[in-house]
């Protein structure tokens, strides 16, 4: 691999401070990205090593590849991944009768929450 090809990533402004290795979605505003806090509204992305410490400053999003997160609870390798309450990466399991969007799937299993490790991005849905 080119060690200046870095996949898909596209700069947006963030609607509030938004923390590194968080998932992220399309903010109120056109142009704008916030901290994905569920799956109910479509995943674009995650944030990288870098932050965006308050609204409106300028955050990279990675959206393709195999990316690092931070999980918001255990997860086993290949299950499909959503968005906990502050961006973190958590299993999906949507209701019954209900469309959860997904971000991709873990490529690892993790034990327990606070652990940062890989994912590998493909924004779809899941219908339970």
């Amino acid at each position: 691999m080119n060690a200046n090809d870095h996949g898909l990533v596209k700069n947006f402004n963030a609607e509030a401070k938004i923390e590194r290795y968080r998932l992220v979605r399309f903010g109120a505003t056109e142009g704008r990205v916030e901290t994905a806090t569920d799956g109910t509204k479509p995943l674009i992305g995650a944030t990288g090593i870098h932050g965006a410490p308050s609204a409106g400053d300028r955050i990279d999003v990675l959206m393709d590849r195999v990316r690092d997160i931070e999980f918001g609870g255990a997860v086993a390798q290949g299950d499909p991944l959503t968005a906990d309450g502050s961006g973190r990466a958590i299993k999906a399991t949507p209701a019954v009768d209900t469309t959860m969007f997904i971000i991709g799937y873990a490529m690892v299993s993790v034990p327990e929450a606070g652990i940062f490790d890989q994912f590998f991005i493909a924004p779809s849905a899941l219908r339970g």
